[in-house]
């Protein structure tokens, strides 16, 4: 079931996603918790929760994962 959040998810910069989403909730007394705010901050991977705020960002770190790997290879 998708999380509702009663005032939107925020976000900044143009980088597009993937997104890592940061939610807060606020308790209530007789019942679950409900999420009152959001932000998605763009993220460079998936499996890499590097903040990035543009398209540059993550093609600059996805040129440094390609120099590392070209590096290791050469040891």
């Amino acid at each position: 079931m998708p999380v509702r959040v009663r005032s939107g998810i925020s976000s900044q910069g143009d980088a597009g996603g993937p997104f890592i989403a940061l939610i807060a909730c606020e308790a209530e007394p007789a019942g679950p918790a409900q999420a009152i705010a959001g932000h998605a901050l763009p993220i460079y991977h998936g499996r890499r929760f590097l903040p990035v705020r543009t398209p540059l960002d993550r093609d600059v770190l996805r040129a440094l994962e390609h120099l590392q790997v070209a590096l290791d290879a050469t040891e």
